[in-house]
């Protein structure tokens, strides 16, 4: 029991994406989620390999001493967040999202050392891991169930600056000619 180096030293945080950064908003159509999926394989495969390498790390930590209880809480923040520069740039696949939410659950399975048969036997109640704390859940955030709204959110919170570099004279002004989100 000493110290462990959990390897955060490097983390920063922007204060929103860059706008040359994100798709347009007319790239999803009602009902047309496969058009966006694999549109950045790069991002999403570094956010994946990430992900498993967080979990795998966290293992070796646990290996070292590091309890199950400060395991979880470090994947938790960690997974809260790592893709979210990813879900604010594009559109995320529904195939991406699954796929980062298993990465996330098959780690928290090993983390916890639960077969994931045992886990597959809980059915409905499976679904807790991502579920809120204050819900009776285990908090882990879900790519599947934030990615639309990560991807939205972030052009909303541009808005101001988006009017103010088209010479729009308003956010709302912006909107009303943008017939993708009418």
């Amino acid at each position: 029991p000493g110290v462990c180096d959990v390897g955060i030293s490097n983390i920063r945080r922007t204060p929103s994406v860059p706008l040359v950064l994100k798709q347009s908003l007319s790239l999803p159509r009602a009902g047309n989620h496969a058009v966006p999926q694999g549109s950045d394989t790069a991002g999403f495969d570094k956010v994946a390999k990430s992900r498993e390498a967080l979990f795998n790390r966290l293992q070796d930590l646990q290996a070292s001493g590091l309890s199950t209880q400060h395991a979880i809480c470090l994947a938790r923040a960690v997974v809260g967040g790592d893709s979210v520069d990813l879900q604010q740039c594009q559109p995320l696949g529904n195939d991406h999202a699954a796929r980062l939410d298993k990465i996330s659950l098959d780690g928290l399975l090993a983390l916890l050392e639960i077969d994931p048969s045992e886990n597959d036997a809980l059915g409905v109640a499976a679904t807790r891991w991502f579920m809120p704390w204050k819900s009776g859940g285990f908090g882990f955030a879900a790519v599947q169930h934030s990615s639309h709204a990560n991807l939205i959110g972030s052009w909303f919170k541009d808005l101001d600056g988006l009017a103010e570099r088209m010479d729009v004279a308003s956010p709302q002004a912006l909107l009303d000619r943008a017939p993708c989100i009418r």
